[in-house]
């Protein structure tokens, strides 16, 4: 008895698990499609110095090149989003970077943390938010490359259709992603030289049969500003297109053992690792 018992509340919590990540996805969607049907209004920073000027001048540009979601875009302040954001418009969507304050009751102490919000003034929650800390040092395509994903994550919930996946699931999606990794033999693989480790560097050109090159990470943001078709590049393990930002490869246990697996190790050092990148270019053969 105390067996089934046990089998039963597995059951349930299994059940409502699933239920409550279909009803988290159900909002998330509902919430991407409201940004879709409405104005976007990009807030910009008071130009008060050099670092809010380049802020300014690099959401526009990332805006103009990246944005497909909005058709009417309007740049506005900072007092005008407020304003929006009080009458709780129904007219209108944002992007907008704030700082929040993060407060650790337990510790008494403080945090900050800057980031890139995307949602609805008439939602209580956002739909996208990631933190994104603008400093002297940020480039354009820092810039470009979060708005390609906010755009890409809005873009792909929209659409979203909730379903759970079984083993034979996993395995097909396994072979689609081996499927889209094939544009890696028609493209230059760019790979940041300050990111990789020595192990790896002495070894590449033996493992990767295609195109590559170490680079800098300027050359890297120049491939994305500049939208460039033949170049993908690691981050963090994944590949992304330089041009569209879109993943063209993520760690993912070969033969659907797992749905995702990105190494813990990849976040702990700013080092790509020869056995990480092995197992990445898996997919290629």
């Amino acid at each position: 008895m105390k067996n089934i018992v046990s089998v039963l509340i597995i059951f349930i919590f299994c059940f409502s698990t699933a239920n409550a990540q279909k009803k988290q996805m159900e909002k998330l969607k509902a919430q991407a499609q409201h940004v879709t049907q409405k104005k976007l209004a990009v807030v910009l920073k008071k130009e008060t110095n050099d670092k809010n000027k380049a802020y300014n001048d690099y959401i526009k540009k990332a805006i103009v090149s990246e944005w497909t979601i909005n058709v009417d875009i309007e740049y506005v302040d900072f007092k005008t989003y407020k304003s929006l954001k009080k009458e709780n418009s129904k007219d209108y969507a944002y992007i907008v970077h704030l700082t929040k304050i993060n407060q650790d009751n337990i510790n008494d102490t403080y945090s900050f943390v800057e980031g890139i919000i995307v949602g609805c003034f008439e939602d209580k929650y956002a739909v996208f938010s990631e933190s994104f800390e603008f400093t002297n040092s940020t480039t354009l395509g820092d810039m470009f490359k979060k708005i390609q994903k906010a755009n890409n994550f809005i873009s792909t919930m929209a659409n979203y259709e909730y379903k759970k996946m079984s083993m034979k699931d996993i395995k097909a999606a396994y072979g689609q992603q081996t499927e889209k990794a094939k544009i890696l033999k028609t493209q230059t693989l760019y790979i940041d030289k300050d990111n990789i480790e020595k192990k790896l560097e002495d070894k590449i050109s033996s493992i990767y049969k295609y195109e590559y090159k170490l680079v800098s990470k300027e050359e890297i943001d120049n491939a994305v500003t500049n939208n460039d078709e033949s170049i993908s590049y690691i981050y963090n393990g994944i590949v992304f297109n330089a041009d569209t930002g879109d993943m063209v490869l993520q760690f993912i246990q070969p033969k659907g053992k797992v749905m995702v697996s990105t190494p813990i190790d990849m976040f702990k050092t700013s080092k790509l690792k020869l056995k990480e990148f092995k197992d990445l270019i898996s997919y290629l053969k």
